[in-house]
């Protein structure tokens, strides 16, 4: 196994979705699970530099520190949530179709279509 893929985290159940529901604000998020093996490191999802398509919201996973100074997490190998939402189903006046969610270490894309609910 080489060095980028030990720095690979594991994920799953990826969930991309346009909350476009009667009565609420259109919200859109994206959600799923890292695994991590300490407490304190914590997986986030940002916006990365946007492709041409603007159909598809690329996204970037990285694991981050939470810890203080002085401190440290527990040693605890689990898978974590990580979320990212946006007030808008909208990408540069194009509503988003797919995510694209880029995962540190061997660069892995993650790409997950987007449902609505409605």
């Amino acid at each position: 196994m080489g060095k980028a893929e030990e720095n690979t985290p594991k994920t799953k159940n990826w969930f991309a979705y346009c909350n476009t529901q009667p009565g609420n604000a259109e919200n859109f998020y994206v959600i799923g699970q890292v695994e991590t093996n300490a407490s304190n490191l914590i997986p986030k999802l940002r916006k990365a530099h946007q492709g041409l398509n603007t159909k598809i919201l690329i996204l970037e996973l990285t694991i981050v520190d939470i810890s203080t100074p002085g401190t440290v997490g527990t040693p605890s190998v689990a898978f974590r949530p990580a979320r990212y939402d946006q007030e808008t189903c909208i990408n540069d006046q194009e509503k988003i179709e797919t995510v694209s969610i880029i995962v540190p270490g061997d660069g892995d894309i993650i790409d997950i279509k987007v449902e609505e609910i409605s």
